[in-house]
């Protein structure tokens, strides 16, 4: 099964997000996307390339760095959690 999703992988179907120790997979579209990542709950959003084309040109202007163009994570935390956490005592991210 393993050599499976590895193989889905390498060609682009599935992506792979390491959280807390552990690898998780997940289905993709097709075509150049990004990942936006729950650090907290692992929710996972897939935004089209065109949101972030812009972005990644200008980071590869004023970094000297070429980032891949296809895949992309971006780790955070969502709404959800982000609201929880401040209702609990002590929150406030």
């Amino acid at each position: 099964m393993y050599r499976t999703l590895h193989a889905l992988a390498d060609a682009g179907r599935v992506h792979v997000f390491h959280r807390d120790g552990e690898l998780t997979y997940r289905h993709c579209r097709d075509g150049p996307h990004h990942h936006l990542v729950c650090e907290v709950c692992g929710l996972v959003v897939e935004r089209s390339g065109d949101t972030v084309t812009s972005w990644l040109q200008q980071v590869r202007a004023d970094e000297d760095f070429v980032p891949n163009p296809q895949h992309s994570d971006l780790y955070g935390v969502c709404g959800t959690c982000l609201r929880a956490d401040r209702r609990a005592p002590g929150g406030g991210r």
